[in-house]
């Protein structure tokens, strides 16, 4: 398992620290725990791209947490080169709904282009306690 803090810092501006995000490999899948502003070119300077992302899990949605996560979405748009597997995005109650909203604000695909990103299934989760 591999785990790379990607920031940790808060919504205020810090030339130190970065909004918050957390990549994990491990068992060959790639997961990121929120993503906020910063955190998809943190994730390439690592080598990692968007299209290896299986699972991107959001805490809360406060900017500093989610923010990247609509350039993933954009990102995975763009047909060059194509994203061959779903994106499974999970988080609190709301998700679908913020989903559904960001992508009429920024349409399907670009005007002309055919999406060809398969659509991530949005996942509300709930949060548990377990032994």
């Amino acid at each position: 398992m591999k785990v790379i803090v990607l920031g940790s810092g808060t919504g205020c501006p810090s030339k130190e620290r970065g909004s918050a995000g957390i990549y994990v490999e491990i068992g060959g899948r790639h997961l990121l725990f929120d993503a906020g502003p910063g955190s998809l070119r943190q994730l390439v300077r690592l080598g990692v791209s968007h299209l290896q992302l299986d699972r991107v899990y959001l805490t809360h949605f406060h900017p500093d947490h989610c923010l990247d996560v609509f350039a993933i979405l954009f990102a995975m748009r763009h047909p060059y080169p194509p994203r061959t597997s779903p994106l499974l995005l999970a988080g609190p109650p709301g998700l679908k709904r913020l989903y559904a909203s960001v992508n009429r604000a920024f349409r399907p695909s670009p005007p002309g282009r055919p999406a060809s990103a398969p659509a991530p299934s949005a996942k509300r989760v709930r949060p548990s306690i377990s032994s």
